[in-house]
């Protein structure tokens, strides 16, 4: 068995993935959704001006252990470690199990290489729901790929265990994604009621998470809070709003703005009231496009600009059918199908195919024969995922020079500050803020659901401020900003402070 007949193995990728996680920390990677920026913000204390331990998205418990930890040691980044820490930890558990499956060596290695390639491209587009993902795909991979032999105790936790853990308390809503997949998988294609019993644990975690997860919200009286940002994340991520947002422009230019990320609670006081206007409005629209083509153009939407990803989803699909044809092809068939079912109803976006990717892999890993039953040649299989995860990372390299400087912003913010102009709502898309991730305190406000906390802000700030906003996103919401006028700014920002 080569290098997989001992720990040499396991300790070869191990080394190969810490050093792709230290060198990935070290470049300028990036959160993929403004929804981490912000929580981090937030549990950092550097949004509001103390470490909150309340931060939605996020199981209360984990967003409290945050706060605390940023309250003792605030110069440690926290909340991005945790991320990669996390993913690592997945990795390790894969490869784990890998390890420990009696399959060809090569095969072994293909199967590694695969598990190096997500790790590398998740660390560096780093987002909760993805790291949620990996952590509990490894986790029910570990528990469901134990020998067979092996006696069953419906209530033993293993140490991988651990991982589902994690992840719910990254993303509660992805444990049970994951475990209603893996039931339906296991009823329909593996055909094993038995596997049932492997459900006990994790639906355990899940139910008295979410026991404690309500409890935090009555105790701290967060249960309205919680309602309306559920709410604002519905009409925002509503398939028919963002897929088809344009169509809304002339006939509805506030939720198209909205649609667009700009969110001023402050500013639009009836901002709650026209959220379920929306949603309604919305959900009555969604039977509309209850179709193939639905998913086709969520697929081609979301997957245009991560070309490795869909490249990589593609590869594996072809080894997943050479290591078990007919497993690997109703599987992938029965995701399918749940899919096209939700489009209407869920924004499938990048977060869902990766959820869904990493269920299939985790499945077809814990179900792959010793053997190929259909022969391909590994060893070119291997060096090509090895020339596509170097082109990546060459690709990762060249990052600094995407990286908008941000020591411009930072004057520009303190000059406004200096001047009384305050809050000072920054809105740009996602290539500036990557500067100014560990300032503590934050100069600005960003727009969306954290605005809801502004009832915190000192009187004797200006509740209309200004906004320093990307030009690319001021001249598609020119109407929004109607009531302002511009003032010289940097290069490529638009200044706006409210008309006298």
């Amino acid at each position: 068995m080569g290098l997989k007949s001992n720990d040499r193995f396991l300790l070869f990728w191990s080394l190969l993935g810490a050093v792709g996680m230290l060198t990935i920390w070290h470049l300028p990677w990036r959160f993929q959704v403004n929804d981490d920026e912000i929580m981090m913000w937030l549990v950092s204390g550097a949004y509001t001006g103390k470490p909150e331990s309340f931060a939605v998205f996020l199981h209360p418990v984990l967003s409290w252990g945050f706060a605390k930890l940023y309250t003792v040691a605030p110069a440690v980044k926290w909340y991005p470690a945790c991320w990669f820490l996390t993913m690592f930890l997945g990795y390790l558990g894969y490869e784990r199990l890998i390890w420990s499956r009696a399959i060809e060596n090569m095969q072994a290695q293909v199967w590694s290489l695969f598990a190096l390639c997500i790790l590398v491209h998740f660390l560096f587009f780093l987002q909760f729901s993805a790291v949620s993902a990996f952590a509990i795909s490894a986790g029910l991979a570990n528990r469901f790929g134990r020998d067979s032999s092996e006696t069953l105790q419906v209530f033993r936790f293993y140490f991988t265990d651990l991982l589902l853990l994690i992840g719910f308390l990254i993303r509660p809503e992805i444990l049970f994604l994951s475990l209603a997949a893996y039931l339906v998988l296991s009823l329909l294609v593996v055909r094993n009621s038995g596997a049932i019993k492997r459900l006990v644990i994790p639906a355990l975690i899940l139910v008295l998470g979410y026991g404690v997860s309500k409890w935090y919200t009555e105790k701290y009286d967060l249960g309205e809070f919680q309602r309306i940002n559920t709410l604002r994340s519905q009409v925002f991520d509503h398939p028919m709003l963002q897929l088809y947002k344009d169509e809304f422009k002339n006939a509805d230019p506030d939720l198209y703005h909205f649609a667009n990320g700009l969110m001023d609670f402050g500013r639009e006081r009836d901002l709650v009231g026209k959220l379920e206007v929306w949603k309604s409005n919305l959900d009555a629209r969604r039977t509309e496009k209850f179709s193939a083509e639905f998913l086709i153009h969520s697929l081609t939407f979301y997957l245009y600009h991560g070309r490795f990803f869909a490249l990589l989803m593609a590869a594996f699909l072809l080894f997943a059918f050479a290591a078990n044809r007919k497993r690997g092809l109703l599987a992938l068939v029965l995701l399918i199908l749940g899919l096209l079912f939700l489009a209407p109803f869920y924004l499938i976006k990048v977060q869902i195919y990766v959820l869904v990717f990493l269920v299939y892999f985790s499945f077809s890993l814990i179900h792959s024969d010793m053997e190929l039953r259909i022969k391909v040649p590994l060893v070119t299989v291997f060096v090509f995922l090895s020339g596509l995860l170097m082109y990546h990372l060459s690709s990762f390299m060249q990052s600094f020079q995407n990286v908008m400087p941000g020591d411009p912003i930072r004057k520009e913010l303190r000059s406004l500050y200096e001047r009384g102009t305050r809050p000072v709502y920054l809105i740009e898309p996602g290539n500036v803020t990557g500067n100014l991730y560990f300032d503590r305190p934050l100069n600005f406000k960003k727009l969306g659901w954290p605005t809801l906390l502004d009832d915190r802000t000192p009187d004797w700030e200006n509740p209309l401020g200004a906004y320093l906003v990307d030009s690319a996103t001021y001249s598609g919401n020119r109407e929004y900003f109607e009531s302002f006028a511009q003032r010289p700014s940097i290069e490529g920002w638009v200044l706006l402070v409210p008309k006298r």
